[in-house]
């Protein structure tokens, strides 16, 4: 039996009995055959690896040595801060901070908690030279989520069965990586709703009618807060449009957080002063807790 042949063994036998899925790797190993099976539905684990234990029963009697990982693919749905979680700063040293991740997988919804180590906490402090704040905190826990949700092999990270991860100062620092577009962005960000600039930048937005919650009706206005802390010889676009497009989807996507992040890390008297801004079509406070 070579390897497609056994893949359509895999699917087919899945598909009977209801399971929809994917084989996404397939390998000979000196050791025998092995497939990393990924389900749309992480309720559905268990019925996913009794067919493979089914096959492999199967394949041993025709001398096929075969092992499979089965794991399901799951979206972050929310991510917020666990206020159980001591905050003093003596327990801030001990302990850092703790968030809860709300994960979906078809219609399992599942809780996992991440903690943040307090070197990590100060690595992504020295990064945004800002207090991080517990929005700007839970956009580095969902890029850890989305990193840990995105590997697949023998080494793959459960949800349900590992419930709780650390997110350590290597981690963070590893997350912080970004492209020179990126940091432009990042910082334009920051001195867009920094404390010298952000009564102005949101007297702006009134004038043009634009809702801060309009991402990309925004972007443009970023473009006034190019500058900083480059080197010398670093050349940028004049156009926050043009940087922000040449990034790639997940840059884009981060981009976005982090943003959203920062219109709700803005100060309650700040939202009042300018609430229509902060308000969408519909009755809905943007950027609140």
């Amino acid at each position: 039996m070579n390897n497609l042949e056994l893949s359509s063994v895999l699917k087919h036998d899945l598909h009977e009995v209801g399971l929809e899925s994917v084989v996404d790797q397939l390998l000979e190993l000196p050791e025998g055959v092995w497939a990393e099976i990924v389900l749309e539905d992480a309720s559905k684990l268990q019925d996913a690896r009794a067919v493979i234990d089914g096959i492999r029963s199967r394949l041993q009697k025709l001398g096929i040595s075969f092992d499979a990982t089965v794991r399901a693919r799951w979206s972050i749905v929310d991510v917020i801060a666990d206020e159980t979680a001591p905050r003093t700063l003596a327990d801030a040293i001990g302990t850092g901070r703790r968030f809860r991740a709300k994960l979906k997988s078809a219609s399992l919804i599942h809780e996992v908690e991440v903690e943040i180590a307090p070197s990590a906490i100060r690595r992504l402090e020295e990064r945004i030279h800002a207090t991080a704040t517990d929005a700007l905190v839970a956009v580095a826990v969902k890029d850890y989520l989305e990193l840990q949700l995105s590997k697949g092999g023998i080494g793959f990270w459960d949800p349900l069965t590992q419930t709780r991860l650390q997110l350590g100062e290597a981690t963070m620092s590893f997350l912080l990586k970004e492209p020179r577009e990126f940091k432009g962005l990042r910082t334009a960000i920051d001195d867009f709703f920094g404390p010298r600039a952000v009564r102005h930048s949101l007297r702006d937005l009134k004038l043009r009618k634009t809702k801060i919650i309009d991402f990309g009706r925004v972007l443009p206005e970023l473009s006034s807060h190019f500058g900083g802390g480059y080197r010398r010889g670093d050349t940028f676009s004049v156009s926050a449009v043009d940087l922000y497009e040449s990034l790639d989807s997940a840059n884009k996507a981060q981009i976005e957080r982090y943003y959203q992040a920062a219109v709700a890390a803005l100060p309650a008297e700040i939202k009042a002063e300018f609430s229509d801004l902060f308000t969408d079509r519909g009755t809905r406070q943007v950027g609140s807790p």
